[in-house]
């Protein structure tokens, strides 16, 4: 089953409605579910970790993540638009390469919602290049002070991503440090808390 082909031009909703619903029907293509929550890494499976300090208020860090800013710094949309960050929802990562257009498959496998820090994993479904997840946190480290991270525990699934390795690893750092930069920006250009 085919779920994260790459297409020339953009879906229609048609489209996005069926590939939606073939993920939702779909098993993790891991097994370490909630594994970038853990301290440690996994035999075999590569884990990157990618931080950025800003200032800013958790509730304003969770609102971004709610809205699925990170995702506009890869200019990639989210289907369902209203997908909620709550552990079992299916969505679909859809992003531009240019002519071309990916729409990766991924369920939300755990939610951190605590009073120093607010975030989410989504791990990888049947059909995805990658086997793994991806976490996107925010924590309280000071008064107006917010670590945003993203922490990526994945390996290749596909003899593509396996031959194209280097590549793969150099497309996650990237996308990683503009999930993060579209972040920090959003968050740092609210205006600041009345005193």
């Amino acid at each position: 089953m085919e779920l994260s082909g790459v297409i020339v031009g953009r879906r229609t909703e048609g489209r996005l409605r069926r590939t939606l619903a073939a993920a939702e029907a779909a098993e993790l293509s891991y097994d370490h579910p909630g594994s970038t929550l853990r301290e440690g890494s996994i035999p075999g499976v590569a884990d990157r970790w990618f931080a950025l300090e800003v200032r800013g208020e958790l509730a304003v860090a969770a609102a971004a993540l709610r809205r699925w800013v990170p995702h506009s710094g890869i200019r990639a949309r989210i289907h369902p638009t209203n997908a909620a960050i709550e552990v079992g929802a299916t969505l679909l990562v859809v992003a531009p390469f240019g002519p071309f257009e990916m729409a990766v498959p991924d369920r939300i496998v755990a939610v951190v919602d605590e009073p120093t820090r607010f975030g989410f994993a989504y791990g990888t479904l049947a059909g995805h290049a990658e086997a793994g997840e991806e976490l996107f946190l925010a924590e309280q480290v000071a008064q107006s002070r917010l670590r945003l991270t993203v922490r990526v525990h994945a390996r290749p699934a596909t003899l593509s991503a396996r031959l194209g390795a280097p590549l793969v690893t150099l497309l996650q750092r990237v996308a990683a440090r503009r999930y993060l930069n579209a972040w920090a920006a959003e968050i740092e250009g609210w205006p600041e808390p009345a005193s």
